[in-house]
């Protein structure tokens, strides 16, 4: 993936790297990733209509298609619950939100982040820079634990 994004984690930026992004974490931890089949036939019976073949959605997912029709890219982008601007080219803002978005809940989803309090405080209430912010805590607190834990074992405070 492109280096486009602070952090351990790279912003996507080609179709297959957006909709491999999606798969690992747009998918709870919880349920099984799901094969290029099983995608395709539900998008398909969410639209009533064939708008997929699971080999077309393959030959996305690998890179192997580079583009398709707003149609498919509406329909994967239900599947997964996002903006449809993630998957449409030159929306890098919409990508980095939603990747935010995404972050924040699988912190949610693992048990990093219990709750939240205050005004705003839906994930719809939440800007992207806020999002930015939490991320980057937790990972800070993952990689380097909490800060002054160590006063606080021997006693400190």
């Amino acid at each position: 993936m492109s280096e486009d994004r602070e952090g351990p984690a790279a912003l996507p930026v080609t179709l297959a790297e957006k909709i491999e992004y999606l798969l690992e974490r747009a998918i709870p931890p919880s349920e099984e990733r799901p094969s290029d089949r099983q995608v395709a036939d539900s998008i398909n019976e969410d639209a009533g209509t064939t708008i997929i073949s699971h080999v077309t959605f393959g030959k996305l997912r690998k890179g192997q298609q580079l583009a398709t029709s707003d149609d498919r890219l509406d329909a994967i982008s239900d599947y997964f619950g996002v903006n449809r601007r993630f998957l449409k080219t030159n929306h890098q803002d919409a990508v980095r939100d939603i990747a935010e978005q995404l972050d924040f809940l699988a912190s949610v989803g693992s048990g990093d982040i219990t709750g939240t309090a205050g005004r705003g405080a839906d994930l719809g209430g939440l800007s992207p820079d806020l999002l930015a912010y939490v991320n980057n805590i937790i990972r800070d607190v993952q990689e380097n634990g909490i800060p002054g834990s160590d006063d606080l074992l021997r006693g400190g405070g």
